[in-house]
């Protein structure tokens, strides 16, 4: 009975009131929808990103019958580095066949050694790289 008393007593809402709660919460959807539009999209532009970069990085320089690099400069881009590193661990863990100068320790394989030794060189402070 005390809350059915309290509730008596409380103020009513006028119509004016209602229209400017109705207001600020359509204008608060409004805000929630955009910054979810923003969210996804920001994901998928970065998704997208993501999936280019790697294909370029995968299959962008390494064209058969360009000029000769560099033993491990599989991107062909006149250096070694985590690029060429890279390439030749995607494909090898995906069954494709990695570029021949991939095999920088000139065993014949092309194998996780060469990528060792190519990761080695990309973070060494000579200018050759090797």
């Amino acid at each position: 009975s005390r809350a059915l008393e309290d509730l008596m007593r409380a103020p009513v809402p006028t119509k004016e009131g209602d229209n400017e709660f109705r207001d600020e919460l359509r204008a608060h959807a409004a805000r929630l929808r955009w910054r979810r539009l923003r969210r996804r999209t920001a994901a998928a532009g970065a998704a997208a990103a993501a999936v280019v970069v790697s294909a370029l990085l995968v299959f962008g320089d390494d064209q058969p019958g360009g000029p000769v690099s560099l033993a491990g400069d599989v991107t062909g881009d006149g250096r070694i580095d985590v690029r060429d590193a890279y390439v030749i661990q995607y494909r090898i863990d995906h069954g494709e066949p990695a570029p021949q100068n991939g095999d920088r320790d000139g065993d014949g394989a092309i194998d996780a050694q060469d990528v060792r030794i190519i990761l080695d060189a990309a973070v060494s402070l000579s200018e050759d790289g090797q």
